[in-house]
């Protein structure tokens, strides 16, 4: 976890500890239920062009890792995220990030 750099601060970190607890069968949370095995080694290394760059895409893995751990439940995913609906339903337009209809 400290190696991590964690592009989403305390709210990242907040929201996958949140989703580890509730997804987590084992009482031992691994990186595997932080996402972290997600993350390929030499991240740190990949450079950003800015600041805004890097929110950017902080604030978009955030929505769609949200909206993956809640099998797509908008109110859910704001939930996880500590938004409202209306500020969730402006990020994946924003990002343009559908979900699929079932």
């Amino acid at each position: 976890m400290a190696a991590h750099d964690w592009p989403g601060n305390v709210r990242e970190l907040q929201n996958r500890i949140r989703r580890a607890l509730g997804t987590t069968i084992d009482r031992v949370i691994t990186p595997a239920d932080l996402g972290l095995d997600e993350i390929s080694p030499g991240r740190e290394d990949r450079q950003v062009t800015t600041l805004k760059a890097a929110r950017e895409e902080a604030e978009k893995q955030a929505v769609r890792r949200a909206l993956a751990s809640t099998g797509s439940n908008i109110s859910q995913a704001a939930k996880l995220l500590d938004i409202s609906r209306p500020t969730l339903h402006d990020l994946l337009k924003k990002h343009r990030i559908t979900i699929a209809k079932h």
